[in-house]
């Protein structure tokens, strides 16, 4: 008992001796981990500080020319559109540009940033009622976009292109943007604009559900040339998967909404299994085996099967299909894509289970046959509009 006791009395002194040290050490860390938080921020905090002035932001762009990254502005400019400070804003984009305009062609992300940069000019052009030379900004952001295809992935321009049409008076350039979107996904973020410029347009709105089928039916594509890979390397097409509706899930470790999409497409799928619906989930980022291992540990729930693309970021779905993360397309029995939305939200699972049931040709006016979700999670909270039922 005496040695215990005196091994324990050791171990205390030698804690209380090596106390002070510890926090030092302690006081050290803490004072050093606001430098490296600020010096990571210090590009965008700096261009942030002087959008205000022309004279300043040149100045400060100028001296920090070479140490500027495109990511510093772009932060700078989404504080600067939290903030309302659309006449900053402006300034801010327009200096961007012609700063990454001056940069060296193999400029990591260059195309991207070029988007980003002529996207937020043409929102500040718009908030602050310069419609023409909003149209002209996010005409130019569409030239970069990441995806080619119009309606396969929402990206912001698009809507806020259709809201600047619809700000200029041009009501059916407006709905030319946005109809072939909001048939495709029903956002219900859309659906105000997609109202204003179909009746504008001088379209009955009792006509609103045949004209977004036959719009949907117009701007189907077939999903093609996405070659995927089983965990144990056994390549698989998505052509070959024709015959069957299909849930495709673009998702990535770490994601949150997947891991509130992928309980839902569960029972999506034991539902409507048995009337031909297939579900499958695809890794796109190239996580590889980490991958495997992750959705193996959280999403034991699902029995589709879970794939990945051996391109990463460089396959199909992300350079052809807008896959950027968290990303649900519906394709129907002949491998089109009639449903496509990027990110995720318990608001959106009655509209993703309504487009089912009309590929499986189920009578979409019922309730539909899956418990709902509690809502409060996900992604786009706001989201709250039922889908327009769409009718032959």
């Amino acid at each position: 008992m005496d040695a215990v006791t005196n091994g324990l009395k050791n171990r205390m002194d030698f804690r209380m001796r090596a106390l002070p040290v510890l926090v030092i050490l302690h006081v050290l860390t803490l004072a050093a981990w606001p430098a490296r938080e600020t010096a990571a921020d210090t590009g965008s905090d700096q261009l942030l500080i002087a959008a205000g002035d022309a004279a300043a932001l040149e100045a400060c762009i100028t001296q920090h020319s070479e140490e500027l990254r495109p990511v510093d502005f772009q932060r700078a400019l989404s504080a600067l559109l939290r903030q309302e400070r659309f006449t900053d804003m402006l300034l801010l984009s327009t200096a961007a540009l012609s700063w990454l305009h001056g940069r060296p062609q193999q400029e990591e992300h260059r195309t991207f940033y070029l988007y980003k940069f002529n996207h937020s000019r043409g929102v500040a052009l718009l908030r602050l009622g310069r419609t023409d030379e909003a149209v002209a900004a996010l005409l130019a952001a569409a030239g970069y976009s990441p995806v080619s295809e119009l309606g396969i992935a929402v990206f912001p321009y698009e809507r806020d292109l259709g809201d600047a049409y619809i700000a200029a008076g041009e009501y059916q350039k407006a709905l030319q943007i946005l109809a072939p979107i909001y048939a495709l996904t029903q956002a219900p973020d859309l659906a105000d604009s997609f109202t204003t410029a179909y009746e504008k347009s001088g379209h009955d709105p009792a006509t609103t559900g045949r004209y977004l089928l036959t719009t949907r039916k117009e701007h189907s594509v077939r999903m093609t040339g996405v070659e995927l890979m089983n965990d144990d390397g056994t390549p698989v097409r998505v052509d070959a998967l024709r015959g069957k509706v299909t849930i495709v899930l673009s998702w990535f470790i770490g994601c949150p909404a997947c891991h509130a999409e992928v309980p839902f497409l569960q029972k999506l799928l034991k539902t409507y299994g048995e009337d031909g619906l297939r579900v499958i989930a695809v890794e796109t980022l190239g996580a590889g085996s980490k991958a495997v291992a992750y959705h193996r540990k959280h999403f034991s729930i699902a029995s589709f099967p879970f794939l990945s693309d051996p391109m990463g970021r460089n396959g199909a779905l992300a350079t052809q299909y807008g896959a950027n993360g968290n990303h649900t397309w519906l394709l129907n029995d002949a491998g089109e894509i009639v449903y496509s939305q990027s990110g995720w939200s318990r608001t959106l699972e009655p509209i993703l289970e309504t487009r089912v049931r009309e590929e499986l040709g189920r009578e979409v006016r019922g309730a539909p046959r899956t418990e709902p979700a509690a809502a409060g999670t996900g992604t786009h909270e706001s989201w709250h509009q039922a889908p327009v039922h769409l009718e032959d």
